[in-house]
């Protein structure tokens, strides 16, 4: 019985830290867009091949892909790593006060 009470424990978990991690997601993508349209960086433009670009306002650097997008996408990635490592540093906690 106390075993499949920890199973639960670890499942209600990961289901927590999923739901909280949709609903942080969501809010730091919105977040990073609305800053990166507030600086107003980046305008779309076309290519002299005719495809469609963005260029950067301070630079004049052309980009192939919407870089706010790849912003988003990076920073995403990189938060869910460390929630994930916490996650996991969290049940590794639990584990080790069962086991004593």
């Amino acid at each position: 019985k106390a075993i499949r009470t920890r199973e639960d424990v670890r499942t209600r978990s990961t289901k927590r830290f999923e739901a909280q991690w949709r609903a942080y997601s969501r809010d730091l993508e919105e977040h990073i867009r609305v800053s990166e349209r507030q600086r107003d960086r980046f305008y779309a433009s076309v290519d002299k091949e005719g495809r469609a670009c963005w260029v950067s306002s301070n630079t004049a650097k052309t980009y192939h892909f919407h870089p706010i997008d790849r912003r988003v996408e990076r920073n995403l990635a990189g938060e869910r790593d460390k929630a994930m490592q916490r996650h996991e540093a969290h049940l590794e906690a639990l584990e080790a006060a069962w086991a004593r």
